[in-house]
């Protein structure tokens, strides 16, 4: 059984045909607690009897309270017995296969991740080897980028900076988006809920959603487990970035994807990507979300507990 694990924060149609497209598998949602998610939509989202829906953070960007989301949803997930695989999706994800074929194409047995070693690349050593000091904070905010640069080169003149993070001493960075065997996610939930040094320094440190699997995983003996080979398709095509992240795909991108050996695509929503999104979920058999029926629980509102149109 597929356990997945999917942080969201808009676009209510396009999370819904996600999950309308993992009807056998086991779904814990965090809706961040930022989002205009109505209460209408989160009420049919519990409804649903595949998914566990969690809106335990405010996720800010760039800061931990994303992790912390991720990693309460690995844990729910590793306590039922049955599931054996974890992915982990955001509400902008879709598969491209159906995941009872997950096992023809890739070895349940491996987890795949992307995969970067963090040593000799400035960039990526400037994240952690100052202490960010703002870590619930939004680190896209100018404001912020302005008070962590001051307190970087503070930090740096002092002579204040870490080679490691806690016992941690080879780093590795990679997207956060991937899928591993239960084994190694419950190895990586135990790391987080007692390894206080290091998830201290990663609290402080910028992004850290991207350094925990991967670090954790390769200073461990599951190292030999890891592929540097994820399973979410993503293009960064110059000039279809979106905010410095991936392109939001549409129609014109299905050949590379079937071309792939992808399980999930990254990103789609339920505009530009409606058709992409539909001609893969008649690939997998299944149907997207409707509209009709997206706005009949749009109309719903709650109040003090009561329902009214």
């Amino acid at each position: 059984m597929h356990g997945v694990v999917i942080t969201a924060y808009r676009d209510f149609p396009q999370l819904a045909s996600l999950l309308r497209a993992l009807p056998d598998a086991r779904v814990h949602v965090h809706l961040d607690r930022n989002a205009a998610f109505t209460q209408a939509q989160r009420r049919f989202l519990e409804s649903l009897a595949h998914v566990v829906v969690a809106s335990t953070y405010r996720v800010s960007w760039g800061g931990i309270s994303h992790l912390r989301a991720i990693i309460d949803g690995v844990e729910s997930l590793t306590q039922e017995p049955a599931i054996e695989t974890i992915h982990i999706l955001s509400g902008q994800d879709y598969p491209c296969r159906p995941l009872s074929t997950y096992s023809d194409i890739r070895d349940p047995q491996r987890a795949y991740l992307s995969l970067t070693a963090v040593t000799d690349q400035p960039v990526l050593l400037r994240r952690f080897r100052t202490r960010f000091e703002f870590p619930d904070q939004d680190l896209r905010d100018p404001a912020v980028r302005a008070g962590d640069a001051l307190s970087i080169e503070r930090q740096e003149r002092s002579g204040n900076v870490r080679t490691t993070l806690g016992s941690m001493q080879r780093l590795y960075k990679g997207m956060v988006w991937g899928s591993l065997p239960a084994d190694m996610a419950r190895y990586c939930v135990k790391v987080a809920r007692t390894d206080r040094a290091f998830m201290d320094d990663l609290v402080h440190s910028r992004i850290p959603e991207e350094f925990f699997f991967q670090t954790v995983l390769m200073n461990s003996p599951l190292a030999p487990r890891v592929s540097p080979n994820a399973t979410t398709f993503m293009l960064w095509t110059p000039g279809r970035a979106v905010n410095s992240g991936p392109a939001v795909l549409n129609i014109g991108d299905l050949d590379q994807i079937l071309a792939s050996d992808k399980v999930f695509v990254r990103k789609v929503d339920s505009t530009d990507s409606a058709e992409l999104v539909a001609a893969l979920a008649d690939r997998i058999g299944a149907s997207p979300w409707s509209p009709p029926v997206e706005r009949r629980f749009a109309l719903w509102r709650f109040d003090a507990g009561r329902a009214r149109r």
